[in-house]
């Protein structure tokens, strides 16, 4: 160094400028780490141009794909169970079980009007026309009948299967035989009277073997009724329209006459015979059944 006179030590060009510009400097680094404990001790951090800050949490958007991966286990147990209950499989519907709709009938419905079931036997007493002699008999039948009762009046048809056999070896079959009646109900008491009809049958009489069409009839009743049974006493008259046969008579017969009996270029349907019985009825009432077959009815109003 040089110096010069006047003035303290002269500092050369280079060192000078060192002096000017990096003291201060040198002052705040010094400065510095001499006050960096204190700021230690009194719980504060110290700074440091190193440390950069921490980065605030950012929200990630709601379209971001999660960074747990899809087969990382879920933190709701395996047998835990559901917030929404399973729905139970409904169990199928048989063929039989499908309800049908049924329409109430205006007058004798055969499934909501009163209906009874019963059997017939008596007397009965066949004779021919031409003849004065009457051939006697029994008669047998099983009754259904279905009834309205409106008030005091009574109406009522009734369908009848059965057999009459009269002497000597004289058989008619009823294969349908329906009655249509009417009357008066005078508390337990019942009197009807009505007619007949039977649409078709065959009959046999001693030898001769033959068809009998449409045979109309009457008849009238008188019946008795205590809780679900009623007694009736019955009185008919029915004609026997015999519309073809075998004209001779064959006993027994043979296959040669019952097939005369065919020959429908020589029917004739004429009135054969008259048949007249007095039978005793007793008959139950049945419950209503709201079922066709096996499948429930619902009433369409």
């Amino acid at each position: 160094m040089r110096r010069r006179a006047g003035e303290g030590w002269y500092t050369p060009g280079p060192m000078r400028r060192f002096s000017q510009k990096s003291f201060p400097s040198l002052l705040l680094a010094f400065a510095g780490t001499t006050l960096a404990p204190s700021r230690l001790h009194a719980g504060e951090p110290a700074a440091s141009p190193a440390t950069k800050p921490a980065a605030e949490p950012t929200t990630p958007p709601a379209d971001a794909p999660t960074t747990q991966p899809a087969d990382a286990p879920t933190t709701q147990p395996a047998d835990a169970p559901t917030t929404q209950p399973a729905t139970a499989t409904p169990a199928p519907v048989r063929p039989e079980d499908v309800p049908i709709p049924w329409k109430r009938w205006p007058i004798f419905d055969p499934k909501l009007s009163p209906s009874t079931l019963g059997w017939s036997g008596g007397a009965s007493f066949y004779r021919k026309f031409g003849e004065n002699e009457s051939h006697w008999g029994v008669a047998l039948g099983r009754l259904q009948t279905i009834e309205e009762r409106r008030g005091t009046w009574l109406l009522g048809i009734t369908r009848e299967w059965g057999i009459r056999v009269y002497s000597p070896w004289i058989i008619v079959p009823i294969l349908n035989r329906y009655l249509y009646e009417g009357g008066l109900r005078l508390g337990p008491v019942e009197l009807t009277a009505g007619v007949s009809l039977m649409p078709f049958t065959f009959d046999y009489e001693h030898g001769r073997f033959g068809f009998v069409g449409p045979s109309p009839g009457a008849n009238a009743r008188i019946g008795f009724r205590i809780g679900t049974l009623r007694i009736s006493v019955r009185a008919e008259r029915e004609y026997l329209w015999r519309w073809a046969g075998q004209k001779s008579q064959v006993f027994p017969p043979t296959w040669s006459s019952i097939g005369e009996a065919f020959r429908f270029w020589d029917w004739v349907a004429q009135p054969d015979a008259l048949m007249t019985g007095f039978v005793l009825e007793i008959s139950g009432d049945q419950p209503v059944s709201l079922t066709r077959g096996s499948h429930p009815l619902i009433l369409d109003k």
